[in-house]
């Protein structure tokens, strides 16, 4: 999964690094109960001034709860890992945050079926 984001505007005098974060938004939660009160799946620091995050997500794909939501967002560090202050002093540096889905394509997998030829690799 491949994020991407515009780097900040105005640009910064000083040198600037992204948190990228990812929580996952679980049943009956909205997406703003899941980004305020969950642990993020992902929650790492890009190389300064890189403006893209490739994850490789360890989540269970193949079973019959992969159809799943998260929201994601990007904040803005200085070079002390502190935010960097924007017009709206309480998203912290942070980018508003936007929902994608990982959903199950191979459908669902019968486990007492044999046939090799149902299993896509």
């Amino acid at each position: 999964i491949t994020f991407r984001w515009t780097s900040l505007i105005p640009a910064s005098q000083e040198m600037t690094q992204y948190r990228v974060q990812v929580f996952e938004i679980l049943p009956g939660q909205t997406p703003m109960q899941a980004f305020r009160a969950n642990r993020p799946l992902l929650d790492e620091a890009t190389i300064h001034g890189t403006t893209q995050y490739i994850w490789l997500p360890n989540l269970p794909m193949l079973d019959s709860t992969a159809n799943r939501q998260f929201i994601w967002t990007v904040q803005t560090l200085d070079v002390n890992g502190m935010p960097i202050p924007t017009l709206d002093m309480t998203t912290k540096g942070r980018s508003e945050p936007a929902i994608f889905s990982i959903v199950n394509q191979m459908g669902t997998i019968d486990r007492n079926n044999k046939n090799e030829d149902l299993i896509k690799h």
